[in-house]
């Protein structure tokens, strides 16, 4: 058994670990969410060129689903929680929705 106050350390702080990645979850899923609503109010018109059209939408799809594949990339392959909480806090500034708040100039 062990005698020393660490483990129970240890046990205090899961609870607090698992609540700060529900809480990263429903950010990253309100990230999915913004990227769809700027997405579907963003809309180019005008693209002639089936290529040019495609990877318009080829982007537009990897913009709704970053968010997720940031959220579970780093759950599955970072171990430590430290680590964990800070590529989730530098997933949240990269990905941030920034078409929806400001908008996406007319050509």
């Amino acid at each position: 058994m062990e005698a020393t106050g660490h483990g129970l350390h240890r046990r205090k702080r899961r609870p607090l670990i698992r609540i700060a990645l529900v809480a990263y979850g429903a950010l990253y899923l309100g990230y999915v969410v913004a990227w769809l609503f700027a997405v579907q109010s963003n809309q180019l018109i005008g693209i002639d060129d089936r290529f040019t059209q495609a990877m318009s939408q080829f982007g537009e799809f990897f913009a709704i689903v970053s968010p997720a594949l940031w959220f579970f990339a780093t759950m599955s392959m970072i171990r430590t929680p430290v680590a964990r909480g800070l590529a989730l806090t530098v997933g949240l500034l990269v990905l941030f929705p920034f078409p929806l708040f400001f908008g996406v100039p007319v050509q």
